[in-house]
């Protein structure tokens, strides 16, 4: 749970500079609102104190640039926002800085450019070719999906728990 607080820092009438905190007192993050909506840049850290995120605002909307960084500090995602959307370019990275997947958004759909594996090899080039995802808690299914011109053709599980058997509620 959130304790929130007013930094009594008002810039004019309609804008004022707002932090919050976690319960704990340790501080989570800061921007501006205007007429108490979020507005401008606003910065978020991890409890650790580490920049979590920085998010542009415009009238209480996620509106402009977005980046999600890994605790190490080196970029995790960056992206554009419209009225809360993604559009444009989202470019994901590895822990170690090296790119790790490039999606184009159109009218709300994300078409799957680039993708390259930890150790660089560039799998899925012009949205042609395949990229490897982890799914679950711990990231334990790995699967394979394949990509032919950006539409997702298939995929393939190749490591992760496995099934014996699914029934669904109500078919027992």
């Amino acid at each position: 749970m959130l304790n929130l607080f007013q930094h009594l820092t008002t810039l004019s009438i309609s804008v004022m500079e707002y932090h919050e905190e976690f319960e704990d007192g340790v501080f989570l993050g800061s921007g501006f609102l205007e007429n108490g909506k979020k507005t401008g840049k606003w910065s978020y850290f991890y409890e650790t104190g580490e920049l979590k995120n920085e998010i542009e605002y415009q009238d209480g909307i996620e509106n402009g640039s977005f980046k999600l960084f890994h605790k190490n500090g080196q970029i995790a995602i960056e992206c554009q926002h419209l009225n809360g959307s993604n559009v444009g370019v989202w470019k994901e990275y590895y822990e170690s800085g090296q790119l790790q997947e490039v999606i184009e958004y159109i009218n709300g759909e994300g078409f799957t450019l680039d993708f390259w594996d930890e150790d660089g090899t560039h799998l899925l080039k012009n949205g042609t070719g395949k990229k490897i995802v982890r799914y679950g808690g711990l990231f334990n299914d790995v699967w394979e999906q394949y990509f032919d011109k950006k539409q997702f053709i298939r995929e393939t599980k190749i490591s992760g728990a496995k099934f014996i058997s699914f029934t669904p509620k109500g078919q027992e």
